[in-house]
């Protein structure tokens, strides 16, 4: 969890991370990284390719919303 409250220069935070083993700290080291560098990436240049269900989440959601309209289970 990251909380940022009230930062007067919001150029510079401090990301303290911890774990329960060296090995997750590792991989929450490479998880905030590569965060970063998907940041970094968009402010560069801002197109995005969705995926990651991005479809199947849009699909569900006309489908959802035209169901709503329907009063039969047909």
């Amino acid at each position: 969890m990251l909380v940022v409250k009230e930062c007067s220069n919001s150029k510079v935070v401090t990301m303290l991370v911890r774990g329960s083993s060296r090995m997750i700290v590792e991989e929450a080291k490479r998880a905030l990284h590569d965060s970063l560098c998907v940041v970094r990436n968009l402010i560069k240049d801002n197109k995005v390719v969705y995926g990651g269900g991005a479809s199947e989440i849009a699909c569900y959601l006309s489908i959802h919303e035209k169901a709503d309209k329907i009063s039969t289970i047909d």
